[in-house]
């Protein structure tokens, strides 16, 4: 049989090897630190001998890599500040802490934005409806009056929308304020970047609500907010909250509103806005990855593909959601020594 040779390289040449030296007996300064070690014994000039000579650092390289525990939560997951947009407004804009002040005030200011948006946002959609309310009556309402109506796969054909927008075409804030008392809704194809957790918010008459916020993109831009008013009872069998990135999503009806000068998309009251799930990476949306290829002058299936072509391109999939066997890694999640 054949010897087997291993050839290893990188170490020094074997004649200036020498066995005495290849046990570490002393650390540095920099890793007594590391390891909460006394100093070493400080020596007179007079009494230390000449410098020895200087050896080669080696380390052991373990041949699985492990990750590195610390004692910091590391969050892999995409940022919202990754798709942001600062014409758009979303609920990361207000949660978000300042640098220039500690972290108690602005956790406090935090919540008193948000607390200012819920009002806000339960203020427009209550003002949509026929029936003038004064000041006393501004939150007394019904968890029907904040229901959307969310259309499942049934196969049946989805009524095409009279226009298509794209994000590009949401005009400015300063252009929807200017179009008050009237409310401006657009018809989007967009491709869902994430779905915020719910947050529930309790009325002053004792209605629990939650509200979703769904970030969207297409592929003329991203970061739009659309905000989604669900009864807290509902939320688990929620539709909206279903919602998986890179999903591709018909949004009818999308009301337009500003809030601290910029834009943000908020569903109408009893189910005037409709949500129709166009493509999904599994197949289980309306259109397969097939029939978006097929030939054919149809906007809808046209817009469908091409954002459905950039949500592949720059979106990742949702980790949780992957069916494969083998263990994936997200586009995005640093390599796991990262800090």
């Amino acid at each position: 049989m054949t010897p087997q040779i291993l050839l290893f390289t990188g170490p020094p040449s074997s004649s200036s090897v020498v066995e005495s030296c290849c046990t570490i007996t002393e650390f540095e300064l920099p890793f007594l630190h590391l390891f909460d070690l006394p100093p070493p014994p400080t020596t007179s000039p007079s009494t230390s001998s000449t410098a020895p000579p200087f050896l080669a650092a080696w380390r052991s390289l373990a041949l699985i890599r492990q990750p590195l525990h610390t004692g910091l939560t590391q969050c892999h997951a995409a940022s919202l500040s990754t798709f942001s947009n600062g014409a758009f407004f979303t609920t990361a804009d207000v949660t978000g802490l300042d640098g220039d002040v500690s972290r108690d005030t602005a956790a406090t200011a935090s919540q008193d934005l948000l607390t200012q948006f819920c009002e806000y946002s339960i203020m427009h959609t209550m003002h949509t409806m026929p029936v003038p309310l004064d000041s006393q009556s501004l939150l007394d309402v019904t968890a029907d009056s904040f229901t959307t109506s969310i259309l499942s796969d049934d196969g049946a054909p989805i009524a095409h929308p009279r226009h298509l927008s794209d994000l590009e075409d949401v005009p400015s804030a300063k252009k929807v304020t200017a179009l008050q008392p009237q409310t401006i809704s657009l018809n989007l194809i967009v491709g869902v970047l994430s779905v915020a957790q719910p947050r529930t918010v309790t009325t002053r008459w004792g209605t629990s609500l939650s509200l979703v916020e769904v970030l969207v993109g297409d592929d003329t831009a991203t970061g739009f907010a659309v905000t989604f008013w669900v009864p807290q009872a509902e939320v688990a069998k929620s539709p909206v909250v279903a919602l998986r990135r890179q999903d591709v999503v018909l949004l009818e009806n999308v009301a337009l509103h500003v809030f601290r000068n910029k834009v943000y998309g908020q569903s109408l009251r009893r189910g005037l806005t409709k949500l129709h799930l166009l493509w999904r990476a599994d197949g289980s949306g309306y259109y397969s990855s097939r029939s978006l290829r097929a030939r054919g002058e149809n906007p809808q299936r046209e817009k469908t593909r091409i954002v459905k072509d950039w949500v592949i391109r720059f979106v990742g999939l949702d980790p949780h959601t992957r069916t494969s066997t083998r263990a994936g890694v997200s586009w995005d999640r640093p390599p796991d020594d990262s800090q």
